[in-house]
């Protein structure tokens, strides 16, 4: 959902963030206070108190404004050394283009936005970490109360809010060698099959084997992508007192 800005934290007069305090200052924007989208401004509130989150401005600039500042896709953002958010007027967590060559977007409301957004300020503000996975994994975990109380299944949280970081997260690389090594395909032939592919020259068979090992390839990212989210819903979902967390809090990327 969130473009990592990390260079920008270490050196505040980066063009990105000379890029951000142009983008709050933008005359175009609606500025958002506490009370208004109170439900989300009080749920991070009580989850993490005494953090200001109360007084945590949100700026909604539009989404053509974003693209113009090399943001495009982005459905929010935390502003480094600011108590300030960005959402896109456009709701939007991002997207992310597949090995199939298809789009994974997500779809989540305002106030969704807002919530992970005000959660990656608490992130950078007091619980800060240079692991941009861990980050990722305290706001979207976090995020998992607020909109399983909204009515969102499990499923449609993983698929329509996290998915679209997540895919971007597996190795690649380790599951082509998997799939080649399944198939009996040796690694320089692959390449050999991109590289005419790329010339323009592949013939038709290396043009159907690249098409099928990219298939597979999309549908196991999906997978493993979908077996993270799982994990951090299951570690971060609400428990009724008595009961226990059916998670062994071990991830295993392999499927």
């Amino acid at each position: 959902m969130v473009k990592k800005i990390k260079d920008d934290q270490k050196n505040e007069f980066s063009d990105k963030y000379q890029k951000l305090i142009e983008l709050i200052n933008n005359k175009n924007n609606t500025v958002i206070k506490y009370p208004e989208y109170k439900n989300a401004y009080d749920y991070v509130e009580r989850k993490f108190p005494g953090q200001n989150v109360l007084n945590v401005t949100v700026y909604k600039v539009r989404k053509s404004d974003l693209e113009a500042s090399d943001y495009a896709g982005v459905g929010g953002l935390y502003v480094p050394g600011k108590r300030a958010v960005i959402v896109s007027d456009i709701p939007s967590g991002g997207s992310v283009s597949t090995h199939a060559r298809k789009v994974i977007s997500a779809r989540l409301a305002i106030d969704e936005v807002i919530v992970h957004e005000l959660l990656h300020y608490v992130s950078h503000k007091f619980y800060r970490t240079h692991d941009v996975m861990m980050e990722e994994e305290f706001a979207y975990g976090n995020s998992v109360p607020y909109l399983l109380a909204k009515g969102h299944s499990e499923e449609n949280i993983i698929r329509y809010n996290m998915l679209p970081f997540l895919y971007s997260t597996i190795n690649s690389q380790k599951l082509i060698r998997k799939i080649l090594e399944e198939r009996n395909i040796k690694p320089s032939i692959y390449s050999l099959y991109l590289r005419k592919h790329k010339a323009g020259s592949a013939e038709s068979y290396m043009l159907k084997a690249i098409k099928s090992i990219q298939d597979e390839l999309h549908e196991r990212t999906i997978a493993a992508a979908t077996k993270k989210g799982q994990f951090i819903v299951d570690n971060y979902r609400i428990v009724p007192d008595g009961e226990e967390n059916d998670s062994d809090n071990e991830y295993d990327l392999e499927i």
